[in-house]
């Protein structure tokens, strides 16, 4: 119990949250009816963040056209829940820059692979079955491990022994398990969006993206983003030099939004993907 204890008081030292985007987050939680030219407002009062959520709403691989020029053109694009998980990953990026150590197990290249590896998969697989807004499960990817941030920052060493766990050949949940007694990146990435204020079906999606039946609602998001990870987490697990017996889509039960020929296909694609996206997050 003594691991569990370290995080979790640990967790409280994390750096103070920006009042302005406690605000924005805020007025998206609690006036659902505020008009764009009022939020764009509140966005571009905040250093950096109307460029980049512009330059990301252009991104060729989100948006072909690439017309874009305001915060509102943003918004009738990529849609106001899209535009918030943005604004999280912003913020979270500021909070918990993660820098390459080579002697750490954890590697950071790889995990913000594994994140665009969900994105790229998600976006893919929305669009293969004709989900409306692709463009918010690709933002979903940026964010769902935003647990992983979190804990890199408070306690990387637990993390380290995690990844170690990992490559010794223990599944995630397992290795969790084992290093922190009881929490797990899901539950830390939900606390965390909690703490910010975010709405509440983004700190569900973070919260069971490995347990996409739990919630209630948003069934179709939660699907396609638990379906996006496991894709990625087998890239991923490449990246780290882990070899696989098995592929996961050797066992894959068909969902509604993925056949395993999609799986495997999408599988087969997603290093490439990757490629495409990295210049712009990496």
């Amino acid at each position: 119990m003594e691991g569990l204890r370290k995080v979790v008081n640990s967790l409280g030292r994390i750096p103070e949250i920006r009042p302005d985007f406690k605000e924005i987050f805020s007025i998206l939680k609690n006036q659902p009816s505020i008009s764009e030219d009022q939020l764009s407002k509140r966005i571009n009062e905040i250093d950096g963040l109307a460029d980049f959520i512009i330059n990301l709403s252009n991104n060729k691989y989100i948006n072909k056209a690439g017309e874009i020029t305001s915060i509102c053109g943003a918004l009738k694009f990529m849609g106001t829940p899209a535009i918030e998980n943005l604004i999280l990953f912003f913020m979270t990026k500021k909070l918990f820059p993660i820098k390459t150590e080579s002697n750490r197990a954890f590697d950071s290249e790889s995990f913000w692979k594994h994140c665009l590896g969900t994105s790229a998969a998600g976006m893919i697989l929305a669009k293969r079955n004709n989900y409306p807004e692709p463009q918010r499960i690709f933002t979903y990817g940026l964010i769902h491990d935003i647990g992983i941030s979190v804990l890199n920052y408070c306690e990387p060493e637990y993390l380290d022994r995690v990844i170690t766990h990992i490559k010794n050949g223990l599944e995630m949940s397992d290795a969790e398990k084992a290093v922190l007694k009881g929490l797990n990146h899901e539950l830390i990435g939900a606390w965390f969006c909690q703490k910010t204020g975010v709405n509440e079906n983004i700190a569900n999606v973070v919260q069971y993206h490995h347990t996409p039946f739990i919630p209630k609602g948003n069934a179709d998001e939660h699907e396609i983003l638990y379906l996006a990870d496991l894709i990625s987490s087998e890239y991923y697990y490449t990246l780290l030099g882990i070899s696989q017996d098995q592929k996961f889509y050797d066992k894959f039960e068909p969902f509604n939004y993925a056949t395993k020929k999609d799986v495997m296909e999408v599988s087969l694609m997603l290093p490439k993907e990757v490629e495409k996206l990295q210049k712009d997050f990496i």
